[in-house]
């Protein structure tokens, strides 16, 4: 449970490694990366999170550990916190996401964010809940990893994504807007894609010309559809 193991051991490894070397280049040092939730409540369809790693019944960690731990990385890295990875995806919860970004703003002041994401969120509070999205942007979100995965909405429906190509465009659309950089997830090769299907792609990284493009290609993982 996430209230008895608030955050990681960090003398179990050398944090100067993490902190200069920031698994994304852009990110301002010194970086760490956290977790704040664990569990999946999606079903795509090339993944095995839930099967294998986890499960949907989805842990959240309370605001307070959160803001423990991020002190305790201030004080390990000098003082400073010169951005933060937040690897789960934690956006399905709207109310503690607003608990965090308060208590950054409050404890730490801004602090450059980069955190997993979905299209179809990201939209849906853009229209309904765009308070949310201010917030987040004040606390210091700069980068969004996005699972565009692919350009052509039969593939997507394979793949189980629950989400339309013109919600990708409107998420890329929207993350412009904010002046957050898109870290692109784009799959190639799943089953029955077809060459067609592989253009959309490229037309739809075009469209929405993400800050950064991650692109991987199909691998079927035990577990998985």
């Amino acid at each position: 449970p996430l209230t008895k193991v608030p955050f990681p051991d960090r003398d179990l490894f050398d944090i100067n490694v993490e902190a200069y070397s920031p698994i994304l280049p852009f990110q301002p040092t010194p970086m760490a990366t956290v977790t704040w939730a664990r569990g999946c409540p999606f079903r795509c369809s090339y993944c095995n999170l839930s099967a294998q790693f986890s499960n949907d019944n989805v842990r959240l960690k309370p605001t307070e550990a959160i803001v423990e731990e991020l002190q305790d990385l201030r004080a390990r890295l000098g003082g400073r916190i010169g951005s933060i990875m937040i690897h789960d995806d934690l956006t399905f919860e709207g109310r503690q996401i607003a608990k965090w970004a308060e208590a950054i703003l409050q404890e730490f002041g801004p602090i450059p964010i980069w955190l997993q994401t979905r299209a179809g969120w990201v939209v849906n509070h853009y229209r309904k809940n765009k308070e949310l999205l201010d917030l987040m942007a004040r606390a210091g979100w700069t980068w969004a990893s996005i699972g565009y995965e692919s350009g052509e909405q039969r593939m997507l429906d394979f793949m189980k994504k629950d989400g339309t190509v013109e919600q990708n465009i409107e998420c890329g659309r929207i993350l412009d807007e904010y002046g957050i950089n898109s870290f692109g997830n784009f799959l190639w090769g799943c089953p029955t894609e077809t060459h067609e299907d592989a253009d959309a792609t490229v037309a739809l990284v075009e469209k929405i010309r993400p800050g950064y493009n991650s692109f991987s290609i199909y691998c079927n993982f035990p577990g998985t559809a």
